[in-house]
């Protein structure tokens, strides 16, 4: 159920990000925006407790798991929750390409365009 408010309606985010600093950057600037956020450090985890967001942002490359990895497992256990891929590279490679060609409706978001973009890319995959 989302509410709108200020033109962004409230979502319950799952964030999964390895590295505890930009899980918290990124905890802080969606709650700011006023969506109820959960972090997951373990990208295994994740897996179990995807159920019942709304949107789930996650990195694409963990230690564990990737985020790949972690997309595929959740497919196959049907959950389709819509899903925002996160890099800290440069610009979209080929890989990243892939997996979006073989997500549909998957999207993806460079982490040093976080902050300007997050709102539209919120917005785009919560309409699909």
């Amino acid at each position: 159920m989302w509410i709108w408010t200020r033109r962004i309606h409230m979502a319950k985010i799952l964030v999964v990000e390895d590295e505890p600093d930009i899980a918290e950057t990124l905890q802080a600037l969606l709650s700011a925006k006023k969506h109820s956020v959960k972090v997951c450090l373990d990208s295994r985890e994740a897996v179990g407790m995807a159920d019942g967001f709304d949107l789930i942002l996650l990195d694409l490359m963990m230690p564990l798991m990737s985020g790949e990895d972690v997309l595929k497992e959740l497919r196959a256990k049907k959950v389709k929750t819509p899903v925002i891929l996160m890099s800290a590279i440069g610009s979209l490679g080929e890989k990243e390409r892939g997996i979006t060609g073989r997500y549909p409706g998957v999207g993806f978001i460079l982490k040093p365009e976080f902050a300007e973009k997050i709102d539209a890319a919120i917005k785009a995959a919560l309409k699909k």
